[in-house]
């Protein structure tokens, strides 16, 4: 998808048009949800540039499973699992939530398709979202169909929005897209609210303790101390506080997702480069992590739009 969009950009440059136009079709046949596809989309006229202000959505559909099984049954056949529950919840209701990940992952160790979407349905309701998706992504593999390709509710558990009242106050007081701190959150911490890097940063949103200070004071959050990054709403609310901040002061969301990994210094010197599109700031990160985190959360961005914006 890259090298075809690019091969489209330089037909551009040369003045045929007819032939850029099949340099980024091909570049969407080869990944429509990649962020080179999704690019030759936009200069296709199909998708708009990103606009991650504020907007109202749905975070609170349920799933429906039995519409997952019956899409399931038509994609590799058999039937419902029975084998049953495993102690996961029992251990999540006693605070070991890593050892209810630990139960839930070495019961889909080999497993199929269904006994998986069984776990993953367990999963999703013993508050446990990191494992869900993970479990959904690896139904949809089995059922050989791309990510963009599986039903709705599938989709909506392997791009989960956890925690979707705090969700949508974080994005709303930062005035974000819901949907777009949704997607920072699943490249930050893939739902994981006892999440921590090695750097130090804690929570949903991976807010360093220090950083975490500051936005504690500029929210009037008193008495702030680290620990409080795990508590799901004040995670949310710092993060979306800072990424509505960077958002605000680069004017552009793919810069304030560069800020926010790479810090503000960083995103004003890939500020000064001339661009003209998305793809053109990205190619000018000169640093692959942020690189790479900046088209994820891009690629993520897309699907729960796909996922929970219809």
């Amino acid at each position: 998808a890259r090298l075809e969009y690019w091969r489209g950009r330089a037909l551009e440059l040369e003045g045929d048009g007819v032939a850029a136009r099949e340099a980024y079709e091909r570049a969407i046949a080869a990944g429509a949800y990649e962020f080179h596809g999704l690019e030759a989309a936009v200069r296709l006229g199909r998708r708009e540039a990103i606009d991650a202000g504020y907007r109202e959505r749905e975070l609170d559909r349920a799933i429906d499973w039995d519409a997952i099984g019956t899409w399931l049954s038509g994609r590799v056949g058999g039937s419902r699992d029975t084998s049953g529950a495993t102690a996961a919840c029992d251990l999540v209701r006693v605070g070991m939530d890593s050892l209810a990940k630990d139960e839930l992952l070495d019961a889909a160790e080999g497993a199929g398709a269904w006994r998986s979407l069984e776990l993953a349905r367990e999963a999703t309701a013993c508050g446990l979202p990191d494992v869900g998706a993970r479990l959904a992504v690896a139904i949809r593999e089995m059922a050989g169909v791309a990510s963009h390709e599986a039903p709705a509710d599938l989709l909506r558990v392997s791009y989960p929005v956890a925690f979707a009242a705090a969700v949508d106050e974080a994005a709303r007081a930062a005035d974000v897209d819901p949907l777009f701190l949704a997607a920072l959150v699943r490249q930050e911490s893939f739902w994981d609210a006892r999440a921590g890097s090695t750097a130090g940063a804690l929570g949903l949103t991976q807010v360093m303790p220090q950083t975490g200070a500051g936005i504690a004071a500029a929210l009037g959050v008193r008495e702030f101390e680290a620990g409080m990054l795990f508590r799901p709403a004040v995670a949310l609310a710092f993060g979306g506080y800072y990424l509505g901040g960077q958002i605000g002061r680069f004017g552009d969301p793919l810069l304030a997702l560069a800020a926010y990994n790479a810090g503000p210094g960083n995103a004003l010197r890939w500020a000064e480069r001339e661009r003209g599109s998305a793809a053109d700031l990205v190619e000018s990160i000169d640093f692959l992590e942020t690189r790479t985190y900046v088209t994820y959360i891009v690629e993520a961005y897309a699907h729960y739009e796909l996922a929970w914006g219809r």
